[in-house]
């Protein structure tokens, strides 16, 4: 039959194991957090820059319309030209002519300009519309995998919860308490090994004569004076 400190021991092993699963169960969702907070953000940024290249297309519709008049204007200057007699009406004419074509071609600049800042948003677009096809893909993989983890992981919570059931079983109720409650306060460890005189749980050396008593008295339970950690004694590996 187990020592007392064996089954302790053992039910210490299944209980940080059940601890890395329920770990595991809550950090699937919280990837999913935030793989979605992500798909946010671009989705996001997609709509700001669609707003945006919206507005930089009524601006380039506007200035296509001032070209056009532009256009019209120097169409009719020119045709005045070939039938004004007068030199000071032609003179006139001509210089509205070229003042229309000065604004022509700094319409045309801009409108290049505008242009090249729309060609830029659709770039961006392609690239933000892709990652953000990617981030829901993700989603959808992490889904699937969820789904198929979580089944296993619930098997594995279900023998761990048996194994620790039976090994409760013998295993004295005021010692599992008293595991229980210094587990609580000692970073999920309730009882660690003692090897050559130092504790492996906070690494403090122990009085020599109380690791001597550990190691004659597998039974005994004996606390660490200093993290008051349940204690047993590890031994050395035998070389064969």
């Amino acid at each position: 039959m187990q020592t007392q400190l064996c089954l302790l021991e053992e039910i210490q092993e299944i209980d940080i194991a059940i601890g890395r699963i329920n770990k595991e169960r809550t950090e699937f969702p919280a990837r999913k957090e935030k793989l979605i907070e992500e798909a946010k953000k671009l989705e996001a940024e997609m709509e700001s820059l669609l707003l945006e290249r919206g507005e930089f297309e009524k601006k380039k519709a506007a200035l296509e319309d001032d070209a056009l008049r532009c256009d019209e204007k120097i169409s009719k200057n020119e045709e005045r030209l070939r039938v004004i007699k007068n030199e000071k009406q032609y003179k006139a004419a001509e210089k509205e002519t070229n003042t229309a074509k000065k604004k022509k071609v700094e319409i045309n600049k801009e409108i290049a300009r505008v242009t090249d800042i729309i060609n830029a948003k659709d770039e961006l677009l392609e690239i933000i519309t892709q990652k953000s096809s990617e981030k829901r893909e993700e989603i959808e993989s992490l889904d699937a995998e969820m789904e198929v983890r979580f089944d296993e992981l619930d098997r594995l919570l279900e023998e761990h919860k048996l194994r620790r059931s039976k090994a409760a079983t013998d295993l004295s109720p005021g010692l599992l308490r008293q595991y229980e409650l210094i587990r609580s306060k000692r970073q999920g460890l309730g009882i660690v090994a003692v090897k050559d005189g130092i504790c492996q749980g906070c690494h403090m050396n122990i009085r020599p004569q109380l690791y001597i008593q550990i190691q004659c008295n597998p039974d005994e339970v004996i606390s660490c004076p200093h993290c008051h950690r349940i204690l047993y004694f590890k031994s050395k590996p035998q070389n064969i």
